[in-house]
């Protein structure tokens, strides 16, 4: 009887504290909005500054597919660790675009449509919503290709 209710104890007190780990703060962003204007499917994932170290740590990539011509601005999840938070430590995030044959290998061979390198304070300024192709609000933001190069003639 004793260990049953030693279990229930430490059973409660495991789910109090993963509440606790997990609680997430309303006023920060653990999500960022994506619109993707081509005609193309496309995913996304973020990484630090570095891709190649989300390898060396066996990272799993978690691509997260934006269809052609959506504007209902898809939610790209960020994880356990708000945008804000993140941000405050290492002061940038890549954000990658792929081609919808993406693959890992594709990721090694830095096979990407852009990727934007954002700040905090880029994020703020746009409302943590992104587009693909990059948007007027986005050129003045550091990526790969340069804004310029979406730009039609």
């Amino acid at each position: 009887m004793k260990k049953n209710i030693l279990f229930i104890v430490l059973l409660e007190y495991a789910f109090v504290s993963c509440d606790i780990l997990l609680h997430k703060d309303p006023n920060e962003h653990y999500y960022f909005a994506c619109t993707n204007t081509s005609d193309n499917t496309i995913y996304i994932d973020t990484f630090g500054p570095d891709v190649s170290i989300h390898y060396l740590f066996g990272y799993p990539i978690e691509f997260h597919r934006v269809d052609s011509r959506t504007t209902n601005n898809s939610l790209c999840p960020g994880g356990w660790l708000s945008y804000e938070s993140y941000l405050k430590e290492y002061n940038v995030i890549c954000v990658y675009v792929f081609p919808s044959y993406t693959d890992e290998a594709v990721v090694l061979n830095d096979f990407k449509l852009v990727c934007y390198k954002l700040t905090l304070d880029d994020f703020i300024a746009l409302d943590f919503r992104l587009s693909y192709p990059p948007d007027e609000r986005m050129k003045s933001m550091q990526m790969s290709p340069p804004y310029e190069i979406f730009q039609k003639d």
